[in-house]
């Protein structure tokens, strides 16, 4: 069928050598849907990218891990140890991992991609770490030095970093407060050269006024334009209604 421009159509690669997997999405014209497609995708071959010794290597979600630059896939994780990453530029053959920092479990960092550096934030209930680094054809990393970013009580946990578009990095946190109550918080940083600089007035921000006692609190930083960002965060709160806020 066909509504305001959009066309429902089969699409099929067939091949009696590989398997296709098959997926079914709704094409939607606003509330209104208008065809049901079904898309093979051709399955050909898969890649290992590392070993762990976590089952949280990738973990969480909301973090981001990877990237593609340089003719090459980057895909950062922990092994259990250590903060590691391994490139491809295939997606099937992957190099052998590149530690980067001590680093237990993957929900400790996340990494960001500005389409030039790669940037890093870890904390694992202490201040945070912050490094920037140029991904260089072969594989390797060019790193700044490591900067520590201090928070208000230097008690942070499952940052994601971005940067916005005047260079500036921004993390979202959550903060382990006095009491154990938690906040989510957002630092930005005061020089867009690689370097940390003096962390601007006003900073961090916490963007919730009241405390929880759960810990649960998960925030994300997106970047918009001419230096704005859009700042994410979530709780799951465990009360007799049990809601996400």
């Amino acid at each position: 069928p066909t509504t305001s421009g959009l066309t429902a159509q089969r699409l099929q690669e067939t091949t009696s050598q590989n398997q296709c997997l098959a997926r079914f999405f709704s094409v939607l014209d606003g509330a209104t849907q208008v065809g049901i497609v079904r898309v093979k995708y051709l399955v050909t071959q898969v890649g290992t990218v590392g070993k762990s010794t976590t089952v949280y290597a990738t973990y969480q979600p909301f973090q981001r891990k990877a990237f593609y630059t340089r003719g090459r896939f980057w895909v950062f994780y922990s092994d259990g140890l250590y903060m590691v990453y391994s490139t491809s530029v295939d997606g099937v053959t992957w190099t052998n991992p590149t530690v980067v920092r001590p680093c237990l479990s993957g929900d400790c960092f996340s990494v960001w991609f500005d389409g030039v550096y790669v940037h890093y934030a870890y904390a694992y209930d202490s201040p945070i770490y912050y490094r920037r680094g140029t991904p260089n054809a072969d594989g390797t990393v060019s790193w700044n030095g490591e900067q520590t970013v201090s928070t208000l009580y230097n008690k942070a946990n499952f940052p994601f970093v971005s940067v916005d578009s005047n260079g500036y990095v921004w993390i979202g946190y959550r903060e382990t407060h006095p009491g154990l109550y938690y906040y989510p918080h957002v630092i930005k940083s005061g020089s867009n050269d690689g370097t940390w600089g003096t962390t601007p007035s006003g900073f961090p921000y916490q963007l919730k006024g009241f405390p929880t006692d759960t810990n649960y609190w998960r925030v994300s930083i997106i970047p918009l334009t001419v230096g704005k960002m859009l700042a994410l965060y979530t709780c799951l709160l465990y009360t007799s209604d049990a809601a996400d806020e």
